[in-house]
């Protein structure tokens, strides 16, 4: 991990601020150890986002776009709260959706026979 949390605590304790959001590419790789798939493209829209919050006894949570799961699987943030958003239409929604759901995938195999 990049993030001197000992650093960001002190210094959003003495500033009486509750958390800091992260969204650009960068403060996302140094805060989250996160780089989305939108970096190999060499975009810069802002889709994901960490909240790291003062209080170190309060979790962090990193929200992702649904298509960033598959990356973040192969090259995980030290933050375990991962929360995504998306459509469930869309191919790595369905995948997701098909693969953990076991009350879809069941009824898949059974169609399939």
């Amino acid at each position: 991990m990049l993030l001197d949390r000992g650093r960001l605590t002190a210094t959003l304790a003495g500033e009486g601020i509750d958390a800091v959001v992260l969204t650009t590419p960068v403060n996302l790789i140094y805060g989250a150890d996160f780089g989305s798939e939108f970096l190999l493209g060499r975009f810069e829209d802002h889709t994901a986002a960490a909240i790291l919050p003062a209080d170190p006894a309060s979790a962090p949570t990193l929200v992702v776009p649904e298509f960033d799961l598959p990356h973040l699987c192969a090259s995980p943030s030290w933050i375990a709260d991962i929360r995504s958003y998306g459509n469930s239409w869309s191919s790595v929604g369905a995948f997701m959706g098909a693969t953990l759901d076991p009350k879809r995938t069941r009824g898949r195999a059974r169609r399939a026979r």
